[in-house]
């Protein structure tokens, strides 16, 4: 199992972001390797179920993404199944005047696909993956 996180602090609403962060047709625009989203469907809990497609280390990875927990404007725990394997948790903190994003991942590299000596750049990718996706975040909602 491999851990990613990080965090942004981001001057802006927090429903504002936690909406654009839960709708999952905007994570193409903040997340670089995911390629495509659809069939999203709207959970009881309030979260989602969608089916997207990333492109990791120039391999396609098709995955499933349910929300398993889902607390509005506070946090999501999703669970993802198919390419990789793993379960993301995203909190919303206000800060004062901003909100703290945190973005804790845990997943399972599908060795493989990618080979074992590929696993330790696959998680430094990952990595920074994890800070473009969150800066992209703030600069949506700070513009």
């Amino acid at each position: 199992m491999q851990i990613v996180q990080s965090s942004i602090l981001i001057k802006a609403p927090v429903d504002k972001i936690f909406s654009y962060w839960n709708d999952p047709k905007n994570l193409p625009d903040l997340w670089p390797s995911i390629v495509e989203v659809r069939d999203i469907q709207t959970l009881e809990n309030g979260g989602t179920r969608f089916n997207f497609t990333l492109k990791a280390a120039g391999i396609s990875l098709k995955s499933t993404s349910e929300d398993i927990e889902f607390v509005e404007n506070e946090y999501v725990v999703s669970e993802n199944r198919g390419g990789i394997d793993g379960t993301m948790t995203v909190r919303f903190e206000s800060e004062g005047g901003a909100v703290k994003v945190n973005i804790h991942s845990e997943y399972t590299v599908p060795i493989p696909v990618l080979g074992k000596l590929a696993e330790a750049a696959v998680l430094k990718q990952n990595q920074k993956e994890i800070e473009i996706v969150l800066s992209n975040l703030k600069d949506k909602m700070e513009s």
